[in-house]
């Protein structure tokens, strides 16, 4: 199944670990519970063989992962200053190097930058250093992909602890083994971290069902934007601050509302825009069908995978929804 040598890509990354001691992981901005769970995972597991390692908190942090197991250690992008210089920077599911800000500034030429993802070809960090990648498109989420590196390179190093952030992100970027990259490894790695000591019904509850009352009177208004294109191949939906506002709810709680356009019978594609301010329009794109929905991504600068990716658009939401409707027009034409 990977694309990358497992083996060959563990025997690596422990062999860089072994030969160095202080390292940072950092999450991207924005982050998901995949990135968050892969980058604390790591903490967890090479904290334990002594190694001196933060994981890096990047902004804004979703309060819903707060009380995931080593949080409270993360170090934090606005304070990078207060902590000890790293020998090895490892970013996790970042997509695009640019999403780490402020630990870019902390990579020089004796720095090994590892690349550990499951997003094709970010292009690495941009500037001088030892650049180890190891992305595989292939494996469901980083998490999995993190969880195949540690399980080889060392047997038996995956705590409950971390099997518990490594579950989590798993089923963030699969839902909950509903998306088609669900396949009969990412079932075997579920089954292993269960194994482990992550708690399946719990996770799924708490991170993937469970809602605040905010949240639903948001998913409410939400839906009343519903809007079907191309004798509804299309579907779209908006979020605007006034919604925020009135309902209470944060932006990060409007994560996985896109699914309830991508369920209705007959679309191709979905995508869910949100206003970030004025002048700039977060936009999620996913297909259950064929269309690679990360081509069109590209278009707006911004990328991830064939079913499910994201761009920023530089304009207000309603101006943001013509030129997505048309990009994806476009492609359904192609």
């Amino acid at each position: 199944m990977a694309e990358i040598d497992i083996p060959a890509a563990a025997a690596r990354f422990r062999a860089l670990v072994q030969s160095h001691h202080r390292i940072w992981v950092s999450v991207h901005e924005s982050p998901d519970g995949d990135s968050i769970g892969a980058a604390l995972a790591l903490q967890e597991v090479l904290g334990r063989m002594g190694k001196r390692i933060v994981a890096i908190r990047q902004h804004p942090f979703p309060r819903q992962y707060e009380d995931l197991p080593g949080t409270e250690h993360m170090g934090d992008v606005t304070r990078l200053g207060e902590l000890f210089p790293p020998e090895v920077i490892i970013a996790v599911d970042v997509g695009s190097f640019r999403r780490i800000h402020a630990v870019l500034d902390h990579v020089s030429p004796e720095t090994v930058v590892v690349n550990i993802d499951h997003h094709p070809g970010n292009g690495g960090p941009e500037r001088p250093c030892e650049y180890v990648d190891l992305a595989d498109p292939s494996v469901a989420s980083t998490t999995m992909l993190t969880y195949l590196l540690l399980r080889e390179a060392w047997p038996g190093c995956v705590t409950s602890q971390a099997a518990t952030c490594l579950y989590v992100g798993l089923i963030t970027d699969t839902g909950c083994f509903r998306f088609s990259n669900t396949n009969a490894e990412t079932l075997r790695v579920g089954a292993e971290l269960v194994a482990l000591g992550a708690d399946p019904g719990r996770l799924a509850e708490n991170y993937m069902f469970r809602r605040r009352p905010q949240a639903l009177r948001l998913l409410g208004e939400v839906l009343t934007t519903l809007e079907f294109h191309a004798g509804g191949k299309l579907s779209t939906l908006c979020l605007t601050r006034d919604m925020l506002e009135r309902s209470g709810a944060r932006m990060e709680e409007s994560e996985g509302f896109v699914n309830h356009a991508t369920s209705v019978d007959g679309v191709q594609v979905a995508a869910m825009l949100r206003e970030v301010d004025s002048g700039r329009t977060r936009v999620s794109l996913r297909s259950p069908d064929l269309l690679d929905v990360s081509r069109i991504a590209r278009e707006f600068g911004g990328g991830g995978h064939r079913n499910a990716a994201g761009c920023s658009v530089d304009a207000d939401i309603d101006r943001a929804q013509e030129l997505i409707v048309q990009a994806v027009l476009q492609a359904l034409r192609g």
